[in-house]
C-alpha cells in the first residue's frame, strides 16, 4: 500500500492531546483502511472496544498535566486557528505508507515492516 490521502477535519478538544482528527479522502481509501483493520484484528485476534467507532486521527503532541480552567477558552481559539488552516488545498494530508513500527516511547517508533502495495 502506498501513501494515503486523508482530509483534515479539525482538531480535537486540547484536553488530553492535539490532535488532527483525519477523514480517507474518498471511498476506495476509506474501504482499503477498514478492510486492512478488519484483517489485521482478525489475524491478530485483537478487537478493539472502540473498533466500530475508531475516527483516523494524527496525535502532534500530549499533555503532561490537566489543563487549567482558565487554559481552556485560549486552547479553544487555537483550535480553531489551527483547524482555519487545513481549508482548500490544505485540507488534504498526504501520509507515509503504513507500516508496523516498534513504539518504544514517544520519541521512537523503529520500522519493522512496511505494507506492501495493493
Amino acid at each position: 500500500m502506498g501513501p494515503i490521502t486523508m482530509k483534515a477535519e479539525g482538531f480535537g478538544p486540547f484536553d488530553t492531546g492535539f490532535t488532527m482528527n483525519l477523514t480517507p479522502a474518498d471511498e476506495a481509501t476509506f474501504n482499503t483502511l477498514w478492510t486492512i483493520r478488519r484483517e489485521l484484528s482478525a489475524l491478530l485476534e485483537l478487537r478493539a472496544s472502540n473498533f466500530e467507532t475508531y475516527q483516523f486521527h494524527s496525535t502532534i503532541g500530549y499533555r503532561l498535566v490537566k489543563p487549567l480552567a482558565s487554559d481552556v477558552p485560549p486552547m479553544e481559539r487555537l483550535a480553531v486557528k489551527c483547524s482555519a488552516l487545513f481549508t482548500g488545498d490544505a485540507a488534504t494530508v498526504t501520509l507515509e505508507h503504513p507500516a508496523f513500527d516498534l513504539f518504544d516511547d514517544m520519541l521512537a517508533f523503529p520500522q519493522l515492516w512496511r505494507l506492501p502495495k495493493a
